[in-house]
């Protein structure tokens, strides 16, 4: 019987601390500090874990629901 990895897609969030006077200029204070989502070693491979690269910041998932979808016969 063939293998298949089956790819899936869910939506996380990330937050990021910042300090402003009003909640317009937080949101744009965010989205000009925030260092980006990475790839990070581990699990197995290089592309495995993601994570957030700034200070102040992190990624959660809060345990989504997972769309399955593009499986490929696997090698």
């Amino acid at each position: 019987m063939p293998k298949y990895k089956v790819w899936g897609k869910f939506t996380a969030h990330v937050t990021k601390e910042v300090e402003a006077d009003s909640a317009e200029e937080a949101v744009e204070k965010a989205a000009q500090e925030f260092g980006g989502i990475n790839g990070f070693a581990g699990n197995g491979g290089y592309n495995k874990l993601i994570g957030v690269t700034g200070r102040d910041e992190s990624v959660e998932a809060n345990w989504p629901e997972i769309e399955w979808e593009q499986p490929e016969e696997a090698e």
